[in-house]
């Protein structure tokens, strides 16, 4: 299965200087993820506004342990969450995330796929 993180392109372009990321791991003790369908929610829901943003995708067949799919917030919906660092050789297509008008729109390939 596909998994999506929103990161700003500044932090992202220091995570592959290191070779690995972190994003909220040592506050909320997990990396942050969404399926495809959750994106937009979520950037619309956090992100509103922001430019410069990437769409990480990674295969989670290539992550060996700590992914957990799980309602921590009563959402009603279960999110994957990463309990662990990130190699940045995981992701494996980076894409822009755009703000257009008064939403997030996905790239088009990525849109093709919610459609299917």
């Amino acid at each position: 299965m596909l998994l999506y993180r929103i990161e700003p392109r500044s932090s992202w372009k220091q995570a592959c200087t290191q070779g690995v990321f972190y994003g909220e791991l040592e506050q909320d003790g997990f990396i942050h993820l969404s399926t495809l369908e959750q994106v937009l929610g979520v950037a619309n829901a956090l992100y509103a506004g922001q430019t410069d943003l990437l769409l990480l995708e990674l295969n989670s067949a290539h992550i060996q342990t700590g992914l957990v799919y799980e309602d921590l917030y009563q959402a009603g919906e279960n999110f994957p969450h990463l309990y662990g660092q990130l190699e940045t050789k995981t992701v494996t297509q980076v894409l822009e995330l755009r703000w257009v008008e008064a939403s997030f729109v996905l790239p088009l390939e990525l849109m093709a796929r919610l459609k299917n």
